[in-house]
């Protein structure tokens, strides 16, 4: 189950399985989520859980600067990209779960790092 807190998120596109994993920081309070990649690439939005069914609905707009690359390909962005991204995901304590970035689709896994500080 999700809680509140600091995460690490890893990402690799479905489509290169030998890969290594990216990963982002990720914080999560309330529902809402901040993340932010080395890259300067951010994501911000919720995360809503289903308690019936054990799953999360993510829906997060992601912004990619000029000169970044997406997981999902090796094109450099000429300029700003915003990228909306809506998935439902399993139990992250399940394992890796899977949304889809540009009609790509991306395996995640999250790793809790502990209590937001203050």
């Amino acid at each position: 189950m999700l809680k509140d807190g600091l995460y690490e998120l890893f990402y690799r596109a479905a489509r290169s399985p030998d890969g290594n994993y990216q990963s982002m920081l990720l914080v999560l309070r309330a529902g809402r989520v901040l993340a932010a990649d080395p890259w300067g690439g951010v994501c911000m939005g919720r995360v809503v859980r289903n308690k019936t069914s054990r799953t999360y609905r993510i829906n997060v707009r992601m912004l990619v600067p000029a000169g970044g690359m997406l997981v999902t390909d090796d094109t450099p962005r000429t300029e700003s990209t915003e990228i909306e991204i809506g998935a439902e995901i399993g139990d992250p304590a399940d394992g890796i779960g899977q949304v889809e970035i540009a009609g790509q689709a991306v395996n995640i896994a999250f790793k809790y790092q502990g209590p937001i500080p203050g």
